[in-house]
């Protein structure tokens, strides 16, 4: 409370000054407000510098707009900004794509969005139709900056899943050649060795008839899950010419390679070709047949009459029998390509909420791009719900499903170490890191992962139950330490989810804000006692919650995402159904939307309507009757604002024009006695208000 300087009341008059506009708006149901000046709503407005003010408009960029590709004529992916960063020297771009096309092709497109705004093209990813039963159509992507696995490739990788007449299939590409094309990647990428000193079907006969005296047999890595592709090693013993793969199920699309090393640099190649069981080659002049079984995982030489074997070799003693396959596992690539997206901490890369395992998570040292260990990886909770998100906090990795949040905790095994084998190729093994999970909370969780933020050193986030949570980090499987933060605008955040927009939220500035399409919610998380639950339970009113506030968009707006670029945010928006897109940044004046009229862009401009409602307020004498003499707004007004005045059964209004911090403007009420007052105050353009003093005589 203030009371004005200067100015000699009677013993029966009063003055009362709302200017804690800090608290924001509160939804929640009660007559009386003792002492407390939030409000019961605003529209537009945000606290900042010690003054209620009209928000920035949501502008458009006009040289942002993707153009429509003419031969086009469905959207099969619209535009999308992702949160994926790029950068080129000291540029930083964020990735965006769409995907268009007829009935012959599909064409995912890519692009970069500078810190400005501008979008810039970094190359295309074309589908084309096979035959009429054929036709993979992107329907999900993600992307990742890694290091390159190509010779040329520039470290963008896009992981996409495709479906043809309900059939799905994945491939991973990577851009090359300064972003020129995108290529197919997955031949590049880690092989992992799965076996070494392997054996042959005789060797325990071989053993004791040659004196051989071989290592045990090994696995020093697992299955790269990414691919399913591996290498294997065995040792030829003289009298074996089966051998046994440590997998059954070889891909029937993929090739087949075997090598029998007769010394460390030279060799002879058998290649088994996609579909076929066989494949021939000159080895110590002798044409030698290799034979698969692709079910079963057994390779047997054979030299046109009987069984072939691999003599001792002296000059490259052990190991002297490399295969490299492909084994079909039963999740296959999907388990990766298809997964929601990939986080990123402490070196290593974390798949989650893939189509197939949807709980699961797998985690891939950066040691080798993109190799994903088979036994890396963990399962949260059922499989009946999927892990929605992956976030990092605080150097902590934390993961949210329906109704569900954890924290995974990874033993970090040595990056690569070395193996007591002899190989024609001298390689270092990389083992698998071990995760565990420790459980936050069993009831929350989250549906919506487009709202998890970071917001200074908490997560917060639009819960399951339709209301937003905070985490604090102090102890993690400590259930209080997830506390709601939305307790002040529950009513507003039910009515929005109603709309059918699905909901994303972008921090700026220190304000979280959480959109419904249109309608958005904005949170201080600076203010004093954010991030501590003690300060949410308090008895009296000096902070239950974060403050609130209410924004609305233009009818014509239609947000779908957004991203932090630079040091502002930037959001997405569609023209023609997706097939073209621009962005706006959060800054000016006015709103402006750019529409399309007759294949020609329009920007539309709107004014800011902006205002806000007091709760009913007692100004500090509860239950004694009050007449209202005049009020008093201080503030900067350019246009005529309407003041509004209500006893609960009438009300008053008037426009008023006020500007400079301590220009009053009398404004006499009418109104009946009552017990309290409800203000509002509301301008079609931008404005600002630092307090209103309301002057009051008591009756009783």
């Amino acid at each position: 409370m203030r009371f004005l300087e200067g100015m000699n009341l009677p013993e029966n008059e009063r003055s009362r000054t709302i200017c804690e506009f800090v608290y924001g708006i509160d939804d929640s149901s009660g007559e009386y407000v003792s002492n407390e000046e939030v409000l019961s709503d605003c529209e537009n407005m945000i606290y900042q510098k010690g003054k209620l003010n009209t928000r920035p408009g949501f502008s458009a960029i006009e040289e942002s707009v993707v153009p429509p590709v003419e031969y086009a004529d469905t959207v099969y992916l619209p535009f999308t900004v992702t949160d994926t960063v790029y950068y080129s020297g000291s540029k930083r771009y964020n990735v965006a794509y769409r995907c268009t096309g007829d009935v012959s092709f599909a064409s995912l497109q890519v692009f970069f969005i500078d810190e400005e705004g501008n979008i810039s093209s970094a190359g295309n990813i074309m589908c084309q139709r096979i035959s009429e039963s054929l036709f993979s159509i992107p329907t999900d992507v993600f992307f990742l900056v890694d290091r390159r696995v190509k010779e040329d490739g520039d470290g963008v990788f896009a992981f996409v899943t495709k479906q043809s007449y309900g059939d799905e299939s994945y491939a991973i590409y990577e851009a090359c050649g300064g972003f020129a094309r995108w290529d197919n990647c997955e031949s590049e990428i880690y092989v992992p060795t799965v076996r070494i000193n392997g054996r042959g079907n005789r060797y325990d006969t071989a053993s004791p008839l040659e004196d051989l005296n071989y290592p045990e047999p090994e696995m020093p890595e697992t299955l790269n899950v990414l691919t399913g592709k591996f290498k294997c090693y065995f040792t030829a013993d003289g009298l074996s010419s089966i051998f046994r793969l440590p997998y059954g199920s070889l891909d029937s699309l993929s090739p087949l390679v075997c090598r029998v090393y007769v010394s460390t640099d030279e060799y002879t190649e058998w290649v088994i070709p996609p579909t076929a069981n066989h494949a021939s080659a000159v080895i110590f002049g002798e044409t030698v047949y290799l034979y698969v079984d692709r079910n079963l995982g057994v390779i047997r030489f054979w030299n046109g009459q009987s069984d072939y074997c691999i003599r001792i070799i002296t000059g490259c003693p052990l190991n002297n029998i490399a295969v490299t396959a492909v084994t079909e596992r039963s999740g296959g690539p999907g388990e990766i390509i298809s997964s929601k997206g990939i986080a990123a901490l402490g070196g290593r890369l974390y798949a989650y909420g893939n189509k197939i395992k949807p709980n699961c998570v797998y985690c891939a040292k950066q040691t080798e791009p993109l190799y994903f260990p088979d036994d890396a990886k963990l399962f949260l909770g059922d499989g009946t719900t999927g892990v929605t998100s992956l976030k990092v906090q605080n150097g902590k990795l934390i993961a949210f499903k329906p109704g569900e949040v954890y924290r995974i905790i990874t033993s970090f095994s040595n990056e690569k170490y070395e193996k007591e084998a002899v190989l024609p190729e001298t390689t270092l093994y990389i083992m698998g890191d071990k995760m565990k999970v420790q459980t936050i909370d069993t009831g929350i969780g989250c549906s919506a992962p487009k709202t998890i933020m970071l917001c200074g050193s908490r997560l917060v986030w639009l819960g399951s139950d339709g209301n937003a949570y905070a985490l604090a980090t102090t102890t993690y499987g400590n259930t209080i330490n997830v506390y709601r933060v939305s307790r002040p605008v529950e009513q507003h955040i039910k009515a929005f989810a109603k709309n059918g927009s699905e909901p994303f939220a972008v921090n700026k500035d220190g304000y979280y804000i959480l959109l419904f399409g249109g309608d958005v919610l904005i949170m201080n998380y600076k203010a004093k006692g954010f991030g501590y639950s003690k300060s949410y339970n308090a008895g009296d009113f000096v902070l239950k919650s974060p403050a609130w506030y209410r924004w609305k968009l233009p009818e014509n707006a239609a947000y779908i995402s957004a991203a932090g670029i630079g040091d502002g945010i930037i959001l997405t928006s569609h023209i023609e159904n997706g097939l073209s897109g621009f962005l706006s940044t959060v800054s000016g004046e006015r709103d402006s939307f750019i529409i399309r009229e007759n294949g020609e862009n329009r920007t539309v401009f709107t004014d800011i309507r902006g205002g806000f409602t007091t709760k009913y307020l007692d100004l500090d004498y509860p239950g004694r009757l009050k007449t209202i003499a005049k009020v008093l707004p201080c503030g900067e007004c350019e246009t005529p604002a309407t003041l509004t005045f209500s006893n609960g059964v009438q009300k008053t209004t008037s426009e008023v024009r006020f500007s400079g911090m301590f220009d009053y403007v009398p404004f006499g009420t009418g109104l009946a006695p009552s017990y309290g007052l409800i203000t509002s105050l509301y301008c079609k353009k931008p404005f600002s208000v630092k307090d209103i003093t309301v002057e009051f005589k008591m009756l009783d």
